[in-house]
């Protein structure tokens, strides 16, 4: 399948600056339809991007690791209901704060306790907002999950659990990772390791990389102030910048490649199973990509909705949101990006590496998503 559209404005981006480079693909059935690789892994030294380039995942980790507290749920080790003080007692009586005078106060006391499912939908008020990206600021970089997610517990919410959304971008999905490690009995990256990586053939994934990986890692870069360009950012070996090297963080921090990520999204496609191999069961996935909030529920719009670390679509609306209902996939903020489309059996995969270009609403992201589904359309697979 040739999808002239998707080459034409990735190269489109790259020529003008605005892009260093980009390996994305298409799969349907979980049969690759479409790869194409295009840029530089390092601009100034003019190195070609090759498809076997090592990304920072950044929050690509997240469906990761609901992934890997479904997997739990399915071996009876924890359930996603429960309240996240069954596995952390300090986390038993969180309090709400709110701003004042550029400081968060205390508010009282929450009107309930967190749960793991309010972790993993960001509905749980914790680091999500004004008060917790000035807590997320002031704290001290943390050597392990453990250490992290204790000084969480200390912190105040933005809002009473499961009272509205908003999105916790470093935070609640530590949290999570931190459960999978209690529940399992197991450091966090192991446990990814022997029940994810290894069995899907994830060979490149992980939360460091040697020497080898590391001369595959792509450069990152970030847009430049006045929008002329782009120009380098230098984060050494660490998977996020904010993080120790090696930090597991179930937030971010991963390196993948575009193979592996695509390995891994294809799984969700199968409903918990690729390649012969059954990772999550098919009442885990479904868990996964159920819309869980209400629309009456503040910072819920009428397009999207939240499953278990992953963003669902709900309402097709031409190219301002042109994937099917009932979609469902997530972003990061190197420019990382893919979807599975349950409808078409489609799966979507975008690396690239560039910082600041917006996440999950990146241009280069949302042009990769209406240029997919048109050449779809124009090769005449059914939308329905």
């Amino acid at each position: 399948m040739d999808m002239q559209a998707v080459k034409l404005h990735i190269d489109e981006r790259i020529e003008a600056g605005l892009l260093p480079g980009a390996v994305c693909g298409v799969f349907l059935d979980g049969r690759p339809v479409f790869t194409y690789v295009s840029g530089y892994a390092d601009v100034e030294k003019k190195i070609p991007l090759k498809e076997n380039a090592v990304f920072r995942l950044a929050s690509m980790t997240k469906p990761v690791t609901a992934a890997a507290a479904l997997l739990c749920e399915d071996r009876g080790l924890l359930h996603i209901e429960d309240k996240v003080s069954r596995y952390l007692p300090a986390f038993s009586h969180m309090k709400v704060g709110r701003m004042e005078n550029g400081r968060p106060i205390e508010a009282g006391e929450a009107s309930r306790e967190i749960t793991l499912y309010d972790v993993l939908t960001h509905s749980s008020g914790l680091g999500s907002g004004e008060v917790g990206a000035f807590q997320y600021g002031a704290r001290s970089l943390p050597d392990t999950l453990e250490e992290a997610v204790g000084a969480y517990a200390g912190w105040l919410l933005d809002f009473d659990p499961a009272s509205r959304q908003c999105y916790s971008a470093a935070v609640a999905f530590d949290l999570a990772a931190r459960i999978v490690e209690i529940a399992s009995g197991m450091p966090y990256a192991q446990f990814l390791e022997e029940n994810i990586f290894r069995p899907l053939g994830m060979r490149d994934t992980g939360y460091t990389v040697d020497d080898e990986r590391f001369a595959r890692t792509v450069k990152m870069y970030r847009l430049k102030d006045d929008g002329s360009g782009i120009q380098p950012r230098d984060f050494k070996r660490c998977g996020f910048p904010e993080f120790k090297e090696g930090y597991t963080g179930g937030s971010a921090g991963l390196f993948s490649t575009f193979r592996d990520y695509s390995l891994f999204a294809r799984m969700l496609a199968g409903e918990g199973e690729f390649g012969g191999v059954r990772i999550l069961s098919k009442a885990a996935v479904e868990k996964m990509r159920r819309p869980a909030l209400s629309h009456s529920m503040e910072g819920i719009d009428d397009f999207f909705n939240w499953g278990c670390g992953v963003r669902v679509r709900e309402k097709q609306c031409g190219d301002r949101q042109p994937l099917s209902d009932g979609s469902f996939g997530w972003s990061g903020a190197f420019s990382t990006h893919f979807w599975v489309d349950p409808k078409l059996k489609l799966t979507a995969v975008l690396m690239a590496n560039l910082n600041d270009a917006g996440g999950a609403d990146a241009a280069a992201s949302a042009q990769f998503e209406r240029d997919v589904m048109k050449e779809l359309d124009k090769q005449k697979i059914a939308l329905s």
